[in-house]
């Protein structure tokens, strides 16, 4: 979304501070966390719904500035708890994905 800062590894070619990029994870990468931890790039979400699956939950989440976001997360006790209305964030390690420009 518009305005997101992100803390980028040093080896990102083409990528400058302050430019616009496109940044993609997989799914896999993502976790959801109540709080993320100092220094870890995260987006914040609002769930909107969610359906448990036993092993993993369906979550759709609002982001701003960005279309409703639908991920599988991992079955978990933060997962478990997920509830309609509840602010959550999306935490990932930018070595782990590919940042591209826009």
């Amino acid at each position: 979304p518009a305005g997101l800062s992100l803390t980028v590894p040093k080896h990102a070619e083409g990528i400058s501070a302050g430019m616009d990029a496109e940044l993609y994870v997989r799914p896999e990468d993502i976790q959801v966390v109540e709080r993320p931890a100092s220094g870890v790039n995260a987006l914040p979400a609002d769930v909107l719904a969610c359906s448990y699956q036993g092993s993993f939950t369906h979550v759709v989440l609002g982001v701003e500035g960005m279309e409703n976001l639908l991920i599988a997360a991992p079955a978990s006790p933060t997962t478990d708890a997920l509830a309609p209305g509840q602010p959550i964030n999306l935490q990932f390690d930018l070595e782990r994905a590919t940042l591209l420009p826009a």
